[in-house]
C-alpha cells in the first residue's frame, strides 16, 4: 500500500470505524485495541496528507501572486 493512495486510506479507514459499532467489539479487548491503534495510524496519514496537500495549494496559489 503506498502512503498516498488515499482512497484506498480512507477505505480502509472507513471498514476500521465500522467494526467499532459492532455491540460486541469491547468485548475482545486485543482485537478493539488493534482496531483503534489501525484507526490511529491512519487518521495521521490521512489528516498529514491532506494538511500538506493544503500547505501545497496555498504555496501555489502565493507563487501565482509573485
Amino acid at each position: 500500500m503506498s502512503l498516498f493512495d488515499i482512497a484506498k486510506l480512507k477505505n480502509e479507514l472507513s471498514k476500521f470505524e465500522s467494526q467499532t459499532l459492532d455491540a460486541n467489539f469491547w468485548n475482545d479487548n486485543k482485537n478493539s485495541s488493534s482496531v483503534l491503534q489501525n484507526i490511529k495510524i491512519l487518521k495521521k496519514k490521512i489528516d498529514g496528507y491532506e494538511h500538506l496537500k493544503l500547505e501545497l495549494s496555498n504555496l501555489n496559489e502565493m507563487n501565482e501572486f509573485l
